[in-house]
Formats: C-alpha cells, sequence, structure tokens
C-alpha cells in the first residue's frame, strides 16, 4: 500500500508541479530549489519580460526529464526535446518562428547521432 502512495504522490509531484524558473536555479546541470538545496522535482517555466512563455522544462530529482519546449516571442515552438536524467535523448526538432520544422536532430545519451 505504502508503494502505491509513494508512486501516486511522485506522479503528481511530477506531472502537476509547476513553478516560475526563478525559484529553481542550476548547479553543475542539476537543478535545486533556491535557499534550500533541494532536488527540484516538477515542470519550470521561464517567461520572456513581455510576458510570453520563453521556455517550459520538466525535471525529476533535479534532472531534466522529459519533453521540453522553448517558445519564440509570438508564442510557436522553437524547439522541442527529450531529455532523459539530464541529457538530450531521442529526436529534437528545430522550428523556423512561422512553426515550419527547420531541423530534427537524433540525440542518444547527449550524443548527435
Amino acid at each position: 500500500m505504502n508503494r502505491i502512495i509513494n508512486y501516486l504522490s511522485n506522479f503528481i509531484h511530477y506531472y502537476f508541479k509547476v513553478v516560475n524558473f526563478d525559484i529553481i536555479e542550476n548547479k553543475e546541470d542539476v537543478f535545486v530549489l533556491k535557499n534550500s538545496n533541494s532536488l527540484f522535482t516538477g515542470t519550470a517555466i521561464q517567461y520572456y519580460y513581455e510576458g510570453g512563455i520563453k521556455e517550459r522544462i520538466r525535471f525529476k530529482n533535479g534532472l531534466k526529464s522529459g519533453k521540453s519546449f522553448t517558445y519564440y516571442k509570438n508564442g510557436k515552438v522553437r524547439e522541442k526535446a527529450i531529455f532523459k536524467k539530464g541529457t538530450l535523448n531521442g529526436i529534437a526538432y528545430l522550428y523556423t518562428e512561422d512553426g515550419n520544422i527547420g531541423a530534427r536532430i537524433r540525440y542518444r545519451n547527449g550524443q548527435m547521432i
């Protein structure tokens, strides 16, 4: 029973905790909550000064994990990538400002292949 509760708690925390990028900091590619050094798990969003979303990244135990998005100021996706334990894995898509795919780059363990 405790295992199930822990699993559900981690699942909810990972997928539904959303914070402003300002409350986490990068310490040698490990992301922690400022003033506590606790490894961050959840989604962090960084905003443009004008107010639109600039970047949205998921983290698990302080490492980038899952889908990551960066956006143009016009709100369209600029880049979509997948991270696993802090390294790029899978296909990263780079988009033009009008929304077309400009490039596809395949990564394995952080290395372009």
